[in-house]
């Protein structure tokens, strides 16, 4: 069942959303001590002006055992600024990051997808699938859904074409090569 996170959910949001931020080695995690990450990231999960707030996500949870086992995060693509910005003050002061400056991500005239992730014993269920198109259903049709997919993982990027993704342009950021891929949202 996918349903808006609550704020109840934000350890197991974390946990899900730490796995993106050591793949793509976000600055502020391979650089503090988890406890000093973990507890602003904690912060900033319940506070409904920042960029990873849990009114951003939905989960997916397992029928079975409620246990939630995937998450999808967006949000208009013209709001990424002013919440990097936000990130950035958060961060910007630590002395270990030195001028923490985050990369845009996302454009102007699409809901970006910042963060899809599936927990590893949930993977191969079809629960990103599920995520992504659930999109779809709280949409408008002409809306344009975009993300962005590693260079390197081919699996997702055929995932994401079988869904109706397009490869718009390659956009690099913490160090990685992306192709950034829109669809529109369909009636």
């Amino acid at each position: 069942m996918i349903r808006p996170a609550q704020a109840s959910d934000v350890p197991l949001l974390y946990d899900l959303m730490a796995i993106i931020w050591q793949d793509m080695e976000f600055e502020p995690y391979v650089t503090l001590d988890d406890k000093t990450f973990k507890q602003a990231m904690l912060e900033h999960l319940i506070d409904p002006k920042q960029k990873y707030t849990y009114q951003n996500c939905w989960v997916y949870e397992s029928r079975d055992t409620g246990q939630i086992q995937g998450l999808i995060l967006g949000y208009p693509g013209n709001l990424e600024p002013a919440y990097d910005r936000l990130i950035e003050q958060q961060f910007g002061d630590h002395p270990d990051l030195g001028d923490f400056v985050l990369t845009r991500e996302s454009r102007d005239d699409e809901w970006y997808i910042d963060m899809l992730v599936v927990a590893p014993e949930a993977r191969g269920l079809g629960i990103a699938s599920s995520l992504i198109k659930h999109l779809d259903t709280i949409h408008t049709p002409g809306t344009v859904l975009g993300l962005n997919c590693d260079l390197v993982n081919p699996r997702a990027k055929a995932l994401y074409h079988r869904l109706g993704f397009e490869v718009s342009d390659k956009v690099s950021f913490s160090g990685h090569d992306y192709h950034h891929m829109q669809k529109i949202v369909s009636p």
